[in-house]
């Protein structure tokens, strides 16, 4: 077959020697067959210019590479380049890539990289090119410049000339991106909002570094402090960082992640947690965070519940002093809302028991208004009735009222999302503070004006 025959697009020359390939695909000459699996073994993957990935097949078609296994014999230690050049060369790794594992060697892998990057950078006009000895700032000037420390800053290392390296952009522009500028000393910019912060684990997160980063000789734990003592950190500050995770979290992600972990790991992480408890003041430990998480959310349901009573105008007096707010006193300030703004009689809990008796209704709701036939039940917050024990104690109770007459739940959080999904409990609505009174008042102009 002559070598300057084309070969069509979509077929491909099969490469075994000794003896030649005899396979003939239609009417094409010896060799030439279809550039699919069918015909090649699979030799991993290469990538286009744009980005594509493609399958790399072998450069011997099945047919002969299962007949012969190797398409020629070589001597021991030898090896024939599947390049241009076809040389039979040792199997080192002075010769081919990878420790002599490389199909094609060094020369013909060089020289085909240099054409790839020529077509992927092409040669920029003269006009752009600078003179010997100069350079072109890559950042926002983009002047021509000396290429002298004077101008770049340098990029570490020297060339074999005994220059040293220049980063790209000059001086001029990288000051003023923030980078090496003078700061007081102990101080750090976060890369991300700029600001200059104290360089301390308050401010900026720890980061390890790797031994073999850093060239450092022992093998085995990252580094967290420098050698004079200072800790390595994070280019972004705790703020940043944190801004960053909450905006890419994904909860349900996250919660197959972390079930997948827990499957995996279950008894040591249950030894572990059993080690934690066990520790000298973790009771005392564990005591104080629930004692302080508690107190935090109680001046926050406070908050919430002031905010609410100042919008509905009820008197200063009656709102309370900090972290007051409990389930009993929710209730409280929802009846005391009804009554002023709709002058309507509460029965409350025990007062009930006459109304509900023919029922057999033995748990009493929190509050009733007869003049609406309503059951409003008081919760102070949602997330408090989502686990499975308090749901089976809460769902019974609500499908009884339901049997008297229309209920509602507010709570200051409004509905959580599970109360949708229940199929059991179809007509009865969660509501918050506000939407409570809106409901409300379309019961008020429906009873007296239709």
């Amino acid at each position: 077959m002559a070598e300057t025959y084309e070969i069509p697009k979509g077929m491909k020359r099969c490469r075994a020697k000794n003896p030649a390939c005899e396979n003939q695909f239609e009417d094409y000459p010896l060799g030439i067959l279809p550039k699919t699996q069918e015909f090649f073994h699979r030799q991993g993957y290469y990538f286009l210019t744009d980005g594509t990935r493609r399958q790399r097949l072998k450069d011997v078609c099945k047919s002969c590479a299962n007949k012969h296994g190797i398409s020629e014999k070589l001597p021991k230690g030898m090896k024939r380049c599947k390049g241009e050049c076809e040389k039979i060369l040792p199997a080192t790794a002075e010769y081919f890539n990878g420790r002599g594992t490389s199909a094609r060697c060094k020369s013909c892998t060089n020289k085909q990289s240099r054409e790839r990057y020529r077509i992927r950078h092409p040669k920029k006009p003269a006009a752009l090119l600078a003179a010997k000895g100069m350079k072109r700032c890559r950042g926002e000037c983009g002047g021509i410049l000396p290429t002298t420390l004077e101008y770049f800053h340098a990029a570490g290392g020297v060339s074999k000339e005994g220059r040293p390296y220049l980063k790209s952009v000059c001086k001029v522009c990288f000051n003023k991106n923030g980078m090496p500028e003078k700061l007081p000393e102990g101080k750090k910019r976060c890369t991300e909002c700029a600001k200059i912060l104290p360089a301390t684990l308050e401010y900026f997160k720890s980061q390890p570094q790797s031994p073999q980063a850093y060239r450092i000789p022992r093998i085995g734990a990252k580094r967290l402090f420098k050698d004079d003592g200072r800790p390595y950190l994070t280019s972004k500050c705790k703020s940043c960082i944190n801004k960053l995770q909450s905006e890419n979290y994904d909860p349900e992600k996250a919660k197959k992640r972390n079930d997948q972990y827990w499957d995996a790991n279950k008894e040591e992480l249950r030894e572990k947690a059993a080690a934690r408890r066990m520790r000298p003041g973790a009771k005392e430990r564990a005591i104080d965070y629930q004692r302080g998480y508690r107190k935090t959310k109680r001046k926050e349901q406070t908050e919430a519940l002031n905010a609410l009573l100042r919008s509905q105008n009820i008197p200063e007096p009656n709102w309370g002093e900090d972290e007051y707010a409990d389930e009993e006193k929710f209730e409280e300030k929802i009846e005391e809302l009804i009554v002023q703004r709709y002058g309507v009689g509460i029965v409350r809990r025990k007062r009930c028991e006459k109304l509900f008796v023919e029922y057999g209704i033995t748990r009493y709701p929190d509050t009733y208004i007869p003049e609406l036939n309503l059951i409003v039940e008081a919760k102070l917050l949602s997330g408090m009735w989502k686990s499975p024990t308090k749901r089976k104690q809460f769902m019974p109770q609500v499908l009884d009222y339901q049997k008297v007459c229309d209920t509602v739940i507010v709570s200051l959080d409004g509905g959580p999302d599970w109360w949708e999904t229940e199929e059991e409990i179809t007509d009865v609505t969660w509501f918050d503070p506000l939407e409570l009174l809106d409901f409300i008042d379309k019961l008020v102009f429906d009873k007296h004006y239709k």
